[in-house]
Protein backbone atom coordinates (compact mmCIF):
# COMPACT_ATOMS: atom_id res chain seq x y z
CA UNK A 1 0.00 0.00 0.00
CA UNK A 2 1.70 3.30 -0.77
CA UNK A 3 -1.01 5.67 -0.32
CA UNK A 4 -4.27 5.85 1.74
CA UNK A 5 -7.39 8.64 1.58
CA UNK A 6 -8.89 7.90 4.69
CA UNK A 7 -11.68 10.96 5.98
CA UNK A 8 -15.26 11.03 7.04
CA UNK A 9 -15.00 14.63 5.06
CA UNK A 10 -17.91 15.46 2.83
CA UNK A 11 -18.02 13.93 -0.60
CA UNK A 12 -17.66 18.16 -1.49
CA UNK A 13 -14.05 18.04 0.25
CA UNK A 14 -12.72 14.46 -0.33
CA UNK A 15 -13.47 14.83 -3.93
CA UNK A 16 -10.58 17.58 -4.88
CA UNK A 17 -8.07 15.81 -2.47
CA UNK A 18 -8.70 12.85 -3.51
CA UNK A 19 -8.22 13.89 -7.29
CA UNK A 20 -5.00 15.48 -6.40
CA UNK A 21 -3.28 12.80 -5.13
CA UNK A 22 -4.20 10.55 -7.72
CA UNK A 23 -2.28 12.59 -9.76
CA UNK A 24 0.39 13.68 -7.93
CA UNK A 25 0.92 9.59 -7.45
CA UNK A 26 0.31 9.35 -11.03
CA UNK A 27 -2.39 7.00 -10.46
CA UNK A 28 -3.72 5.48 -14.27
CA UNK A 29 -6.54 3.00 -12.65
CA UNK A 30 -8.69 3.27 -10.02
CA UNK A 31 -11.88 1.56 -8.07
CA UNK A 32 -14.64 3.24 -6.38
CA UNK A 33 -17.51 1.63 -4.82
CA UNK A 34 -20.78 2.56 -6.39
CA UNK A 35 -22.89 2.02 -3.99
CA UNK A 36 -24.87 5.35 -2.35
CA UNK A 37 -23.53 8.41 -4.21
CA UNK A 38 -20.16 6.34 -5.76
CA UNK A 39 -21.04 7.04 -9.15
CA UNK A 40 -21.84 10.91 -9.43
CA UNK A 41 -18.53 10.49 -6.59
CA UNK A 42 -16.45 8.91 -9.48
CA UNK A 43 -17.68 11.66 -11.96
CA UNK A 44 -16.77 14.30 -9.92
CA UNK A 45 -13.34 13.18 -9.28
CA UNK A 46 -12.91 12.26 -13.27
CA UNK A 47 -14.15 16.35 -14.30
CA UNK A 48 -12.08 17.80 -11.02
CA UNK A 49 -9.10 15.43 -12.57
CA UNK A 50 -9.13 17.27 -15.91
CA UNK A 51 -10.25 20.68 -14.97
CA UNK A 52 -8.07 21.21 -12.82
CA UNK A 53 -5.15 19.06 -13.16
CA UNK A 54 -5.06 18.03 -16.58
CA UNK A 55 -4.91 14.19 -16.07
CA UNK A 56 -6.66 11.12 -16.84
CA UNK A 57 -7.44 8.20 -14.77
CA UNK A 58 -9.40 5.23 -15.68
CA UNK A 59 -11.78 5.23 -12.35
CA UNK A 60 -14.05 2.47 -12.11
CA UNK A 61 -17.27 2.64 -10.33
CA UNK A 62 -18.45 -0.96 -8.57
CA UNK A 63 -21.17 -2.23 -6.87
CA UNK A 64 -20.83 -3.42 -3.75
CA UNK A 65 -23.74 -7.04 -3.44
CA UNK A 66 -21.06 -9.38 -1.24
CA UNK A 67 -22.18 -9.35 2.79
CA UNK A 68 -19.89 -6.53 3.78
CA UNK A 69 -19.33 -8.81 7.15
CA UNK A 70 -18.79 -12.35 5.66
CA UNK A 71 -16.08 -10.50 3.35
CA UNK A 72 -14.13 -9.19 6.03
CA UNK A 73 -13.89 -12.08 8.32
CA UNK A 74 -13.26 -14.22 5.26
CA UNK A 75 -10.49 -12.30 3.72
CA UNK A 76 -8.85 -10.81 7.22
CA UNK A 77 -6.23 -13.79 7.05
CA UNK A 78 -5.13 -12.67 3.43
CA UNK A 79 -5.09 -9.47 4.39
CA UNK A 80 -2.69 -9.95 7.49
CA UNK A 81 -0.32 -11.89 5.70
CA UNK A 82 -0.12 -10.37 2.27
CA UNK A 83 -1.02 -6.43 2.45
CA UNK A 84 2.52 -4.15 3.16
CA UNK A 85 2.13 -1.28 4.20
CA UNK A 86 4.86 1.54 5.38
CA UNK A 87 6.69 1.38 8.60
CA UNK A 88 5.31 4.22 9.55
CA UNK A 89 1.66 3.76 8.25
CA UNK A 90 0.47 4.19 12.67
CA UNK A 91 1.46 7.82 12.00
CA UNK A 92 1.18 8.58 8.35
CA UNK A 93 -2.93 7.28 8.57
CA UNK A 94 -3.54 7.11 11.81
CA UNK A 95 -7.42 6.80 11.38
CA UNK A 96 -6.93 3.81 8.93
CA UNK A 97 -4.08 2.61 10.77
CA UNK A 98 -6.74 2.78 14.12
CA UNK A 99 -9.60 1.57 12.35
CA UNK A 100 -7.81 -1.51 10.66
CA UNK A 101 -5.72 -2.15 14.48
CA UNK A 102 -9.04 -2.13 16.24
CA UNK A 103 -11.07 -3.77 14.18
CA UNK A 104 -12.99 -6.52 16.30
CA UNK A 105 -14.30 -10.16 14.96
CA UNK A 106 -18.05 -9.34 16.49
CA UNK A 107 -18.61 -7.29 13.71
CA UNK A 108 -21.47 -5.45 15.94
CA UNK A 109 -18.98 -4.16 18.01
CA UNK A 110 -17.22 -2.01 15.38
CA UNK A 111 -17.85 1.46 15.62
CA UNK A 112 -16.93 1.47 11.58
CA UNK A 113 -15.84 -0.91 9.00
CA UNK A 114 -14.16 1.08 5.83
CA UNK A 115 -10.78 0.42 6.07
CA UNK A 116 -11.09 -3.23 6.58
CA UNK A 117 -13.80 -3.48 4.03
CA UNK A 118 -11.75 -1.53 1.24
CA UNK A 119 -8.93 -3.91 2.29
CA UNK A 120 -10.94 -7.03 1.95
CA UNK A 121 -11.73 -6.21 -1.24
CA UNK A 122 -8.30 -5.99 -2.55
CA UNK A 123 -8.00 -9.19 -1.52
CA UNK A 124 -10.72 -10.71 -3.81
CA UNK A 125 -9.14 -8.72 -6.46
CA UNK A 126 -6.11 -11.08 -5.72
CA UNK A 127 -7.66 -14.34 -5.50
CA UNK A 128 -10.41 -13.78 -7.79
CA UNK A 129 -7.68 -13.53 -10.67
CA UNK A 130 -8.08 -10.20 -11.91
CA UNK A 131 -4.61 -8.69 -13.51
CA UNK A 132 -3.01 -6.64 -10.59
CA UNK A 133 0.24 -5.74 -10.78
CA UNK A 134 1.90 -7.37 -7.54
CA UNK A 135 5.09 -5.26 -6.14
CA UNK A 136 8.22 -7.17 -4.92
CA UNK A 137 8.68 -6.24 -1.15
CA UNK A 138 11.33 -3.51 -1.09
CA UNK A 139 14.53 -4.48 0.92
CA UNK A 140 14.29 -3.06 4.38
CA UNK A 141 10.72 -3.18 4.62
Amino acid sequence: VLDVYYSDATSAVAEPKIAKMLSENQVRQARIESNGAGDVICRNIKRILREDFNYVCNIDSFHQSVNKESKILSQDMWVMNNLLFPTDWDTRWKSFYGAMSMFLANFKENEHDDAPDCCSEIALLFNKGNKVKVMKKPRGL
